[in-house]
C-alpha cells in the first residue's frame, strides 16, 4: 500500500494535489513522468473510479 510518507513526499515535489486543491490529470501525468507509476494510479483511480487494469493502462500511456 502506499503510505502517507510518500504521497507527503510528492506533495512536497509538486506532484500530489495540495490539501484541499482539486487533483487533476495533469497530477497523474506529473508523477507518471517522475517515475512515481503507483502513486499515478492511484491518483487517477481517485479521480476516475476506474479499475486498476484501466488506470494502469492510462498510466502506461502516459510514461511512454
Amino acid at each position: 500500500l502506499t503510505s502517507r510518507l510518500q504521497i507527503h513526499q510528492a506533495r512536497e515535489r509538486g506532484l500530489w494535489p495540495q490539501s484541499g486543491e482539486l487533483a487533476t490529470l495533469d497530477h497523474v501525468k506529473r508523477l507518471a513522468q517522475a517515475r512515481e507509476k503507483k502513486l499515478a494510479v492511484r491518483l487517477y483511480r481517485q479521480i476516475h473510479g476506474v479499475s486498476l487494469a484501466d488506470a494502469k493502462a492510462v498510466v502506461d500511456k502516459l510514461t511512454t
